[in-house]
Parts: structure tokens; sequence; C-alpha cells
């Protein structure tokens, strides 16, 4: 009788400590293995709206209109109150840093692919910039 009250007291006492450190690990957070992605830096386009809503825009103060064709095309037909800066001028780079960077710039052409690199241009200069699509219905 002796002997089976040391092994119930030694199977008391196994169960005890499995208990304690099988609870133990329940009240612990296990290690997380969060392993990180490779991020690809990709190349933001700048927003686009329409002509609609570049003239609607132009309304809104903090809003400039930005027409990025020549002088001769911009005399012809511009949208009220823009400028102008001619994107194919070996002068561009140069005459943007003139502009107030706390303005959003509207920038429109006749040619969506000239008018899109000028906005990418303008973007990689900390310039805010929406790209205007179909930028030639504003010159109709």
């Amino acid at each position: 009788m002796k002997q089976n009250g040391i092994i119930l007291s030694g199977l008391s006492i196994s169960l005890a400590v499995l208990f304690f450190s099988c609870s133990e690990n329940e009240n612990t957070t296990p290690e997380l293995n969060v392993q990180k992605q490779d991020t690809v830096e990709t190349k933001k386009q700048p927003d686009t709206v329409s002509v609609d809503e570049l003239m609607k825009l132009m309304e809104e103060p903090g809003y400039v209109a930005l027409d990025v064709r020549n002088s001769v095309a911009y005399e012809t037909k511009n949208v009220p109150n823009s400028l102008n800066l001619n994107f194919k001028s070996a002068l561009f780079k140069e005459n943007i840093l003139h502009l107030d960077k706390d303005m959003t710039y509207l920038v429109v052409s006749d040619s969506d692919e000239e008018s899109g690199k000028a906005a990418e241009v303008l973007k990689s200069t900390g310039f805010k910039t929406i790209f205007v699509k179909n930028g030639e219905d504003a010159f109709k």
C-alpha cells in the first residue's frame, strides 16, 4: 500500500508539472515569424481628369491649368487663365522651378502623350499634378 501511495504521489507531481507547463505555454504569446516581402517601387501615374472636370477644378482655389504646348498653339486657343510652358523647350525643366509648389497643376496639351510626360516631370520634381485626358477637347 505504501508503494501505491508513492506511485500515486509521483503521478500527481508529474501531472501537476505537465499541467503547469502546458498552461504557461497557453498564456504566452507565440513568437511570430514575419517575413518581409520584397517591395517593388512602382511609377505612380498622375491623377487623371476629363476636360469637363478640368473646367470645374479651375473654379476652385489651388488649381492652375498648365498648357504644355508651344506658344503659337497656345495663342491660337487655350484654357482661360492657364499658364503656358512649352514641354518641348530645352528650358522646360528650368522654367518649372519658378512655379508655386503649393498649387496643383492640371497639365493639358493636344497630345495625351506629351501632357502625360510633362506631368511626370513635374511630379518627379515635387509638384502636385493632374493629367487632363483627351486634352485636345479643351481647344475645340
